[in-house]
């Protein structure tokens, strides 16, 4: 056999593997639904499609095997007018019914998103309704979308969409955790943000502590602000990760924000939900103009705070879980050299 590409994947018993190699040569495989590779070939000339297993324990390594021909059909995108967006001045967010396939056809698989021609992130099927954030935009500006449904067979379908970001200083009203630098409410200990309307409430679950009275809490936070309701439709804006709808558990995340030249920046979220957008980048250094005094090394993945103390971050959800690509810590350590892991 000759290798053609390769990747890592998580294996699990009952799992589904799916291959396809279209008419102009490329080549794509998912595992249990979920893209995980592709790649481009040379023309085959000859032979017949077969699957094996290489070093795999036990003689029942697969179960059942199913060869079929390529799907000629495409996806159907659904209208324009019923694409929402919600456009802010650095930032848009759109939303759309999903796409639908005949019954022919091997189904919708996943969606990529250009912006201004350029390719800027793709997803899975979440649900009914597929939804994008682009963070990385300039105020008074007009961009083009274009979003493309995919099915197994890498048939697509395209919509297009136009917007313009309003002016500088335009802010989103969502206002979601207790910012330590902030007069305005939740100093005083309150749990509804009035301005906002946001119901923050704070639970610490464990604190681990370290020398000189440091320490790192373990809270379970709600925020109520998991919708919002404006002229591009209802947005769902939280899920459940496994506490329960609009409940999270952590000491602190960290969350890549993707542009069409790479990584854009990192949104930070600290133990009470509250969020902070790192994008002022010096020599892989990420930092943040909002009053949240954070650094993160993305060469060596540790995220610095003021007091000297730092966090590993060595744990990234998988690409099926809802908070895909969050990175979350699996060592602490305090400016006396404590650790905690």
């Amino acid at each position: 056999m000759t290798a053609l590409s390769s990747t890592a994947i998580v294996c699990n018993s009952g799992m589904t593997v799916r291959a396809v190699i279209t008419a102009n040569n490329r080549v794509v495989v998912y595992v249990n639904n979920s893209l995980a590779l592709t790649t481009t070939v040379s023309s085959i000339s000859s032979g017949q499609p077969g699957i094996g297993v290489r070093g795999a324990p036990g003689t029942n390594s697969i179960a059942q095997v199913q060869l079929g021909g390529i799907y000629a059909g495409a996806p159907t995108m659904p209208p324009v007018s019923e694409i929402g967006t919600s456009v802010f001045a650095t930032g848009v967010e759109i939303q759309w019914p999903g796409a639908s396939e005949a019954s022919a056809g091997p189904g919708v698989a996943f969606y990529n998103v250009y912006r201004n021609g350029t390719y800027i992130g793709d997803l899975g099927l979440a649900g009914t309704n597929q939804s994008f954030m682009d963070a990385s935009l300039s105020h008074s500006t007009t961009y083009t979308y274009s979003i493309l449904a995919f099915d197994y067979d890498l048939n697509y379908a395209t919509d297009t969409i136009t917007v313009t970001t309003p002016p500088a200083g335009a802010i989103d009203p969502r206002e979601i955790g207790v910012r330590p630098t902030g007069s305005y409410w939740g100093g005083g200990g309150e749990q509804i943000d009035m301005l906002s309307g946001n119901l923050n409430y704070t639970t610490p679950i464990l604190k681990a502590m370290g020398r000189g009275g440091r320490s790192v809490s373990f809270n379970l936070t709600y925020n109520s602000q998991n919708w919002r309701q404006d002229p591009g439709g209802t947005w769902q804006l939280g899920q459940d990760i496994g506490y329960g709808y609009g409940w999270k558990l952590q000491a602190g995340s960290l969350l890549p924000v993707n542009t069409a030249s790479g990584i854009g920046g990192y949104s930070f979220t600290d133990a009470t939900g509250a969020q902070y957008y790192l994008n002022q980048n010096s020599g892989g250094v990420w930092t943040s103009p909002t009053g949240i005094y954070v650094s993160y090394n993305a060469t060596t993945n540790d995220l610095y705070f003021n007091d000297g103390s730092f966090w590993y971050m060595g744990c990234t959800s998988a690409g099926t879980e809802w908070d895909a690509g969050t990175m979350y810590p699996t060592l602490m350590e305090d400016s006396n050299g404590t650790k905690l892991s």
